[in-house]
Formats: structure tokens, sequence, C-alpha cells
């Protein structure tokens, strides 16, 4: 264990925030989450010997319950902590930090793209965003949904690798990933594949973003959606994926995390965070 991760476990956790809802209002009009609520409604609930100070470390568990209601937003996470010095994550934010999710990509003998997966690093809060702690393997569950559409402040510039996992249930589901190269003329593509008993199925690999140049520059707005077993992704003015097909999706977790490839996994950085389930 790192000795920033043992300072974690010994921080103070962060006050959940509490305020009413706005309205969802224009679709990519900058968004106050400030005044967002951080729901603990909806929070896992505790299992005997768990403190009141510790931080969900669950995996993800097949035949999962929707845990988003639909139409109205729940807060995920909010921008707050502004100071340098890390801590831990509110302990009822709803988010669960996946220590032992593992998983093999489809493209596992490419350095550049995700490979054997074996999440292993911790998350906490500093200078305003949600960030892994160390340049290993990481993963975060955001929720347990189906359809759903999510909105948020994220941060995502630099190299490295990222995903996101959609609709994962006892190892299956959808991978959608993307790597930032060194070369500007190799870009960052996105591809997306399907997953069966944990392994990424070669066959379903495909490169579904044609905007494989498209640079992340700083905090940007996302809007991501899964309807009708369709994947849209919007990153500021940019529809980045639009109507996706996931031919085999179902209800499932729904998890962000990082890789470590040819580089360091992509540093990335979470200011705000809201869902929503979609009827």
């Amino acid at each position: 264990m790192t000795s920033l991760s043992l300072f974690l476990l010994m921080t103070v956790m962060v006050d959940p925030l509490s305020a009413e809802d706005k309205p969802v209002g224009e679709l990519f009009e900058e968004v106050d989450f400030s005044t967002g609520k951080l729901t603990d409604a909806l929070a896992p609930p505790k299992t005997d010997g768990e403190s009141e100070d510790s931080q969900p470390t669950k995996t993800a568990e097949s035949s999962p319950e929707i845990d988003i209601p639909s139409g109205k937003w729940t807060v995920r996470f909010i921008s707050q902590n502004a100071s340098p010095k890390p801590s831990l994550l509110p302990k009822n934010s709803g988010l669960d930090i996946l220590l032992d999710l593992q998983m093999v990509g489809a493209k596992q003998d490419n350095p550049h793209l995700l490979g054997h997966f074996n999440s292993e690093a911790a998350w906490y809060v500093q200078q305003g965003y949600l960030l892994p702690v160390d340049k290993k393997d990481s993963a975060l569950r955001i929720a347990t949904v189906k359809d759903f559409e999510l909105q948020g402040i994220w941060n995502v510039e630099g190299r490295g690798g990222w995903f996101i996992l959609l609709g994962y249930d006892d190892g299956h589901g959808y991978v959608l990933e993307n790597t930032r190269f060194i070369s500007k003329e190799s870009g960052g593509p996105w591809h997306l594949s399907e997953l069966r008993g944990g392994r990424g199925l070669p066959e379903t690999f495909d490169k579904v973003c044609h905007e494989h140049k498209y640079e992340w520059k700083g905090d940007q707005p996302i809007r991501l959606t899964v309807q009708d077993k369709q994947l849209s992704l919007k990153v500021g003015e940019k529809d980045l994926l639009k109507e996706v097909p996931l031919a085999n999706y179902g209800p499932g977790e729904l998890i962000v995390g990082t890789f470590k490839g040819k580089y360091d996994p992509k540093p990335l950085k979470i200011k705000s965070l809201r869902i929503r389930s979609l009827p």
C-alpha cells in the first residue's frame, strides 16, 4: 500500500452536501452542481462489521436491481474539497470503489488497449475533483441501471487509457475504451466490444468514433446515454457517438475506470456527476 493510500485511510470523511435539485434545463448549458443534492436514500446498505467511516469497496454482482429512479436526477458527486489535501469519498455518495474487478479486453495483445485488467487503485477527492489514487488499474461503480442519462463535468485530457463499462452483469456487458497516444496522427480512437465471461469478444471489437483525433482539453461537459439498446456520447460540442447499437445490452452496472497499458492510466478527473434512469 502506498504512503498516499495510508494517508487517505486516516483522513476525515467529506460531509455530504445538501440542497435542492435544479431543473435539467437545456441539454448542454452549464449546470450548477453545487445546488444539487447528494442523496443517501439509495446508497447501498451497510454490511455487518462495516464502520461508519469505511468506503464502499464491493464488486459488481449478478442479477442487479435498478437503483436510480426514472426522471429525477440523482447526484453522485459535486465539486468539493478545493484543498490540495486529499480526502475520502462522501460515505453516502452511492459510488463504489471496486478493488477486485477483473476482465480481459478484446485486443489484449495490443499494449495500447485494454488488456488484462485488475482494479487496484482507490479513489479520493482533491482540489475539487474525484480521481484515482495510484497509477494503477482503477474502477468506480456509478450505478445499476438499464436505460439512463449521465451528465457531468469531467477532465480526461492527457495520454493513457480509460473505459466505461455498460450493463455489466456477471461478466457480461459492453466496454467502451479510449486511449490517447503520444502521436497526434494516431489520435485517441474509441473502441467498443462486448464482454462474455469477463472477456472481450474479438469479433465484436470495433472503432465506433470517427472523431479519433479529438483531443480532450480541460474540463468538459459530458453526456452519456443508453436508450433502446443504443449508445450516444457527447463531449463539449462534439457528438462523438450517436446511437451506436448494443444488440445484447441489458440491466447492469455502470462503471468507469482507467487502465495501465503502454502509458500510465489516463489521469481521469471528475468534477461533477449526476444520473437518471430513462423510461
